[in-house]
């Protein structure tokens, strides 16, 4: 008898609860409980939403949006990528287009056959100012009017025994294809220049 009596009870109790139910699944997003709404912001498409990423600028804090952060972290791996290949390359004996600003400490260009004779063996010596950086420019060979030689391989290494006192070199005229080549020496401060520069190539008419 107890139990016949608390059954209406019960009743209303479920319908109740399928009653709210209903009526919270038929409310707009806006008005929803915010647990609700998460969830639905988490199922939309199957996608989980990504936790936020917090940018630090000038001691605030930015939330960026996921574009955002794929551009922020994009962005610093082609500032390395590019930091490390901008040069083309880390040797000291590198091909035309492939030194640094300054040069390189041995050069290096072209190729030699068979075919192509030494034509320039010849050192390049500049004393060294206290407390200056030495520059020199010098051509090779001399002289472009009579000249019927084309230069195949380049070639100009220094002389110090240290590394930390080496120059630079570079090409800035000329070179392999041409009748002559001019390069750009360059010290170390407090340091003069010693280099050996060689020329190969052939004679044409």
């Amino acid at each position: 008898m107890q139990s016949l009596k608390m059954l209406p009870a019960c009743v209303c109790f479920l319908s109740l609860l399928v009653t709210s139910s209903t009526a919270a699944a038929n409310l707009p997003q806006h008005l929803r409980g915010n647990n609700e709404q998460d969830q639905v912001g988490d199922d939309i498409a199957g996608v989980k939403t990504e936790p936020e990423i917090l940018h630090f600028i000038n001691g605030g804090e930015d939330k960026l949006t996921p574009n955002e952060v794929e551009d922020l972290f994009g962005s610093k791996g082609d500032v390395a990528y590019k930091a490390e290949d901008l040069f083309g390359s880390k040797a000291q004996d590198v091909k035309v287009g492939a030194w640094k600003q300054d040069g390189v400490h041995n050069l290096t260009v072209g190729f030699k056959t068979g075919l192509d004779r030494l034509a320039i063996y010849r050192h390049v010596y500049q004393p060294y100012r206290f407390g200056r950086i030495v520059e020199h420019n010098e051509s090779f060979p001399y002289s472009t009017t009579s000249n019927r030689f084309v230069i195949s391989y380049v070639e100009a290494y220094d002389l110090h025994k240290d590394s930390s006192k080496a120059g630079y070199v570079k090409i800035i005229k000329g070179g392999v294809g041409n009748r002559n080549v001019t390069l750009h020496f360059k010290s170390k401060r407090n340091h003069g220049l010693k280099y050996l520069v060689g020329l190969w190539g052939r004679y044409v008419n």
